[in-house]
């Protein structure tokens, strides 16, 4: 085990199902599509979307992502909807 919390973890995935089980999980999706592009719904639980494995690498590079100063929006299903 890490022993990192969730929300202090990303998980990259190129399905509608991974993204929404990481978000439903806590932690913080990242796309990177391979076939299919994100669609609205999908886009509003990431908390990245990158062309590449190249593009994460830069997330880490740059310090784009900080984990434990970001906020995340409720999904619907979060709502019991």
């Amino acid at each position: 085990m890490l022993k990192t919390e969730p929300e202090n973890c990303m998980v990259l995935e190129d399905s509608f199902n991974g993204i929404r089980a990481a978000y439903n999980g806590g932690f913080h999706p990242v796309m990177v599509p391979d076939q299919d592009e994100p669609t609205q719904e999908i886009r509003q639980l990431l908390t990245a979307e990158c062309r590449s494995l190249r593009d994460v690498i830069r997330l880490f590079e740059e310090g784009i992502l900080e984990f434990e100063q970001e906020s995340r929006p409720k999904s619907n299903e979060e709502d019991g909807c």
